[in-house]
């Protein structure tokens, strides 16, 4: 996770986030069924169409 926080911090993820993934992460009552991975899908508006949300 460490290799993948500049990228995460310039996407707006915030410090504090981070840290309580990473408590989580930590936590041995926490569970997981397949590897620990984040993931986010979007698209740029097209010219014209509006802010992106």
């Amino acid at each position: 996770m460490e290799q993948a926080e500049v990228g995460l911090r310039g996407d707006g993820v915030t410090e504090g986030e981070l840290r309580r993934f990473y408590a989580l992460l930590k936590n041995p009552g926490f569970v997981i069924n397949s590897y620990p991975l984040i993931s986010t899908r979007g698209r740029r508006p097209e010219s014209g169409e509006g802010e992106f949300r």
